[in-house]
C-alpha cells in the first residue's frame, strides 16, 4: 500500500520542465515517479503526453515517514496492451564501463573501453536517434596500442566518434545518421596518418578503410562486428506471450565479419529484480549451418546466454551480461560484460564537489 496519492493537474502551457521548476524538483525526478505508478499510456518521455491530466507527485517526507513499516509489494514489470514491453530512452545520457574477453583455442584477448550513450531525438515514426563517443582509449589486455598496426586501427577508429545511430522501437540498432560526417573525418584523419606513417602496412591498412567507406551500407556491414553496439541495441522490447516469454534468431560476430546463429528462448520476469531492475534473460543454441547439413558434417555445437537489467522508467539497459561459444575444432568464445558508471565527484575551481554524469 503506498501513501496517499498526490497529484498536479496539468494546464495548457504546462510542459515537463516547467512544473517540474514550479514544484521545486528536476524534471528526471518528476518522470521517475509518475512513470513507477502511473498506467502504461501516461508513461511520460520527453514532455507530458498530449491526453495526460493529472501528475502523480512524491508524497511529503512526513507521509513516508508515517508508512515505513508499511510491507512493500513486488513491483510488477509494465507491459504496454499487457505484453509489449517499451522502450522510453527520451531524454536519457549514460556512461558505460564495457569490458570483453575474446578467446580461440589456448588464445585470450582481454579489450575494455568506456563509453557514452546519449539520446538525441524521436522522428515522427518513432525511431530513436542516440550518439554514441567514446570516453576512453581502448585498452587490449590491460594495454595502450603499441605495435604499429594496433595504433593505426586506433587513430582510425577515431573517425566513428562521435557515432550517431538510428534505433527502432523494439530498441534495436537499424542504420547509421552521420556517414557524411564521417567521410569528412576520414579526409582530415588520413592526411595525419600519412604525415606520421609509411610504408606497404599503412597503405594496405588505409585501402582497407576505404574499402569500409564506399557506402554507408559498407560502414555498417563493417560495424557489425562492433560487439559493444551489437548488444546494447539487441531488440528487446518486444511483445512476449502471456509467460512472457519470446522465440527469438539472434545473429552474434564470434569471428570478425562471420555471423553465427542462436535460436534463443527471450523470458521477461515479471517483477522488478531485486526492486530495482528488469530482468531479460536470453538463452538458445547454435543453429546448424547449411554448408554443415549439405556436406553431411558432424553439427557444431554452441550456445548463446544473455542477461539484460533495465532501468524501470526508461526501459534502457543499466547493466548486461553475455556469454557465447561455440565448439569448432577449437573453441571460440565470447564474454561481455557492459555496466552503467556511478556517477564520480569532480571538484571545480572552487573546490567544491560537483557530479559528474
Amino acid at each position: 500500500m503506498r501513501t496517499k496519492e498526490k497529484t498536479y493537474t496539468i494546464k495548457t502551457g504546462d510542459t515537463l520542465h516547467k512544473v517540474a521548476q514550479e514544484l521545486a524538483m528536476t524534471p528526471m525526478e518528476l518522470r521517475r515517479y509518475h512513470n513507477i505508478y502511473c498506467e502504461i499510456p501516461d508513461l511520460i518521455e520527453a514532455d507530458f503526453p498530449s491526453h495526460l491530466e493529472l501528475l502523480l507527485l512524491p508524497p511529503d517526507k512526513s507521509d513516508i515517514a508515517e508508512n515505513s513499516s508499511t510491507e512493500k509489494k513486488p513491483r510488477k514489470v509494465g507491459f504496454i496492451n499487457g505484453s509489449t514491453l517499451p522502450f522510453l530512452p527520451s531524454g536519457s545520457k549514460k556512461s558505460y564501463a564495457v569490458r570483453y574477453v575474446l578467446e580461440e583455442g589456448d588464445e585470450k584477448d582481454t579489450i575494455h573501453f568506456e563509453a557514452s550513450v546519449k539520446w538525441m531525438a524521436l522522428d515522427p515514426k518513432g525511431f530513436h536517434f542516440f550518439e554514441i563517443d567514446r570516453l576512453t582509449k581502448t585498452y587490449i589486455n590491460d594495454t595502450e596500442p603499441d605495435t604499429m598496426m594496433e595504433e593505426l586501427a586506433a587513430k582510425t577508429a577515431e573517425i566513428l566518434y562521435p557515432l550517431q545511430i538510428v534505433v527502432d522501437l523494439t530498441g534495436k540498432w537499424i542504420d547509421l545518421h552521420n556517414y557524411t560526417q564521417i567521410l569528412e573525418r576520414w579526409g582530415n584523419k588520413k592526411r595525419e596518418i600519412l604525415d606520421y606513417y609509411e610504408g606497404e602496412v599503412t597503405q594496405i591498412h588505409i585501402e582497407h578503410t576505404e574499402q569500409s567507406l564506399t557506402s554507408k551500407a559498407a560502414l555498417i556491414d563493417s560495424l557489425r562486428s562492433d560487439l559493444f553496439l551489437r548488444v546494447l541495441f539487441n531488440g528487446v522490447h518486444v511483445d512476449y506471450t502471456s509467460e512472457h516469454t519470446f522465440e527469438n534468431n539472434i545473429t552474434f560476430p564470434l569471428v570478425k565479419e562471420e555471423e553465427a546463429s542462436f535460436l534463443v528462448q527471450q523470458t521477461v520476469t515479471p517483477f522488478l529484480k531485486d526492486g530495482k531492475w528488469i530482468k531479460v534473460e536470453q538463452k538458445g543454441d547454435y543453429i546448424d549451418t547449411d554448408f554443415d547439413i549439405d556436406f553431411e558434417l558432424d553439427p557444431w555445437e554452441g550456445n548463446y546466454n544473455a542477461t539484460y537489467f533495465l532501468n524501470p522508467n526508461s526501459y534502457c539497459v543499466e547493466k548486461m551480461e553475455l556469454e557465447s561459444i561455440i565448439h569448432y575444432d577449437s573453441p571460440i568464445k565470447a564474454t561481455l560484460n557492459i555496466e552503467e558508471l556511478k556517477p564520480k565527484e569532480v571538484v571545480n575551481t572552487n573546490n567544491e564537489p560537483q557530479t559528474q554524469n
